[in-house]
């Protein structure tokens, strides 16, 4: 009898012990994990751009509509150049077969100025291939480009994505809409 009693115990302090450390440790990581995400966003941003720094630039963060938000946009990013606009960076976040995904996407003038991804747990091989290819693909494309001649070409390059690819166009088609407006284009 008492066997009965202990053994159920004893594995319940083991598991309320391993649930505490568990949230400990999470608490001491987390904010780590963000920083560093928040850090390889800030570099994607100067990346796409094309620049070292921002210094002779004037940021700042746009009110993002209800249709951005609904379509994964997280933040809006507006580079000024004196009075006139500079370029656009929009932060997404998406889900693709992997889970989760956030990745950038940049404009400058009538092109788009690259696409960055920020994490994702997309399979190599399939989704993450996907990912690469709009990295290379997009950078000085022009925004008037299709969504279906872009859909095209990428999916040529890595087929049997689908869920991935549709993961990042339909943001994708979001932000151009988006940028066409705020750009006067």
């Amino acid at each position: 009898m008492k066997k009965s009693i202990k053994l159920p115990v004893f594995l319940g302090a083991v598991a309320l012990i391993s649930t505490a450390a568990l949230a400990i440790v999470n608490g001491f990581t987390e904010p780590v994990i963000e920083q560093n995400i928040r850090a390889k966003a800030n570099e994607g941003y100067l990346t796409m751009f094309g620049l070292d720094n921002f210094d002779n630039y004037e940021l700042s963060n746009l009110e993002i509509s209800d249709e951005l938000s609904n379509a994964g946009v997280t933040n809006i990013l507006q580079l000024k150049e004196g009075d006139s606009i500079f370029g656009a960076a929009y932060d997404i976040t998406s889900n693709g077969y992997g889970g989760e995904l956030s990745f950038q996407v940049a404009f400058s003038g009538s092109k788009y100025a690259g696409f960055n991804i920020v994490s994702s747990k997309e399979t190599p091989g399939f989704g993450s291939d996907i990912l690469d290819e709009f990295t290379t693909y997009l950078k000085g494309k022009d925004i008037s480009t299709t969504m279906a001649q872009i859909r095209a070409d990428v999916e040529a390059v890595k087929a049997g994505s689908t869920i991935t690819l549709d993961a990042v166009m339909g943001p994708l088609e979001s932000v151009v809409s988006a940028y066409k407006t705020l750009s006067g284009r």
